[in-house]
C-alpha cells in the first residue's frame, strides 16, 4: 500500500506503509504533520495495524491495533497527540471497537462502542479534542449512532429519538467543525445527503450531494467551517467535489 503527498507542482512518493497486501487505509497527521496510516493487513489474518511515516520512503510500524480479524479502520489524532483508531471487530461478532496509542509504546483497548451488532465506523475529533465516532446499527436498521469518548467511557451524542436513519448500504462519513458542529454525509434512498448535527442533539439536512447515483463519498470541514464533500457520480471515473455555501 503506497502513500503519496502533494508537493507543488507534483505528487511525491512517500513509500509503502505496509509490507504486503493491504486494504481500507485511513489517514491522519501527527503534531509534526507526519502521516499515520491505519489499514487492514491481509497477510496477517486481516488484522488492523498502523504505521507512521519516518521520512523519505520509510515507515515505522506501530504494531497491531485489533486483537483479531477486523475491518473498516478509521483513524484520528486526539488532543493529547496520540492516534486513536475505531474499527469493526469481525473476530467477535461484528461490533465496533476502538484503541488508542499509549505513550508511544502500545495500543490500549477502549472497549466496544455499541451495545449490540454494528459496523462501519467513521471517526472525527471534535472542537474539544475528544474523539467522536459514527457507526451503523446492525442488522438492517440503518440507524446511525454517534458516540463521544469522555476519557473513561463512550456516551451517545444524540438521544434515541434524534438518531438518524439512513439506508442500508452506501457510504457514511463524519467530520467535525471548529464551532462544535458535526457534519455527516450518508446515503438516503439512493442519493447522498449532507447533514449538520449540533451538540444539542439535532440533525439538520443541508441537501442532496450530486445529481445522480453517488458513491465513495467522503467529507471534511475547511478552516472556514464549511463542509467539503468528494464523491464519484453515476459510476463515473471522474471524482467530483462539492462545497456547501
Amino acid at each position: 500500500m503506497s502513500v503519496w503527498r502533494w508537493s507543488d507542482p507534483a505528487w511525491e512518493d512517500l513509500g509503502a506503509a505496509s509490507t504486503g497486501a493491504a486494504r481500507q487505509p485511513s489517514i491522519c497527521f501527527d503534531d509534526e504533520n507526519s502521516p499515520i496510516i491505519a489499514f487492514v493487513d491481509e497477510e496477517a489474518g486481516d488484522i488492523v495495524r498502523a504505521a507512521r511515516w519516518a521520512g523519505g520512503t520509510s515507515w515505522t510500524d506501530l504494531g497491531v491495533v485489533s486483537p483479531g480479524a477486523a475491518g473498516y479502520p478509521s483513524i484520528g489524532m486526539a488532543s493529547r497527540g496520540a492516534p486513536l483508531v475505531a474499527y469493526t471487530d469481525e473476530a467477535n461478532g461484528t461490533r465496533v471497537r476502538a484503541a488508542a496509542w499509549d505513550a508511544g509504546t502500545t495500543w490500549i483497548d477502549l472497549g466496544y462502542l455499541d451495545p449490540q451488532s454494528a459496523s462501519e465506523p467513521s471517526l472525527a475529533i471534535d472542537a474539544s479534542g475528544a474523539p467522536v465516532v459514527l457507526f451503523v446499527e446492525q442488522p438492517f436498521t440503518a440507524i446511525l449512532h454517534v458516540v463521544r469518548w469522555d476519557g473513561s467511557a463512550w456516551s451517545e451524542v444524540f438521544p434515541s429519538g434524534s438518531r438518524y436513519r439512513g439506508s442500508s448500504g452506501g457510504d457514511r462519513n463524519l467530520s467535525a467543525a471548529p464551532d462544535g458542529n458535526l457534519y455527516l454525509v450518508t446515503t438516503v434512498d439512493g442519493s447522498s445527503q449532507c447533514l449538520r448535527g449540533s451538540l444539542s442533539g439535532v440533525w439538520e439536512s443541508l441537501g442532496v450531494v450530486g445529481s445522480g447515483t453517488v458513491t465513495r463519498t467522503t467529507i471534511t470541514v475547511g478552516d472556514d467551517g464549511r463542509p467539503v464533500v468528494a464523491f464519484v457520480e453515476d459510476m463515473d471515473i471522474v471524482l467530483k467535489v462539492h462545497k456547501h455555501r
